[in-house]
């Protein structure tokens, strides 16, 4: 669960939740203490998504797009 603030629901997508104000940074919270199943869901989505931000993955990803411009 986290806030609706700068690159934060990019990097979210829907491997959890997007808040904008407390109340529902809390029901989101509640919800998914509520349900194993759905706590179980959103975690095996992030880590998924996790695999995506691995240092490697980035490094490569940036020095192809600054090899990219310098091609043009």
């Amino acid at each position: 669960v986290a806030f609706k603030v700068g690159g934060i629901p990019d990097l979210v997508g829907d491997s959890g939740f997007v808040v904008s104000d407390k109340e529902s940074f809390l029901a989101k919270i509640e919800e998914l203490l509520d349900s194993r199943d759905l706590c179980q869901n959103i975690g095996e989505k992030a880590r998924a998504r996790a695999k995506d931000y691995n240092w490697d993955i980035i490094a490569k990803k940036t020095i192809d797009f600054y090899r990219g411009i310098l091609n043009e």
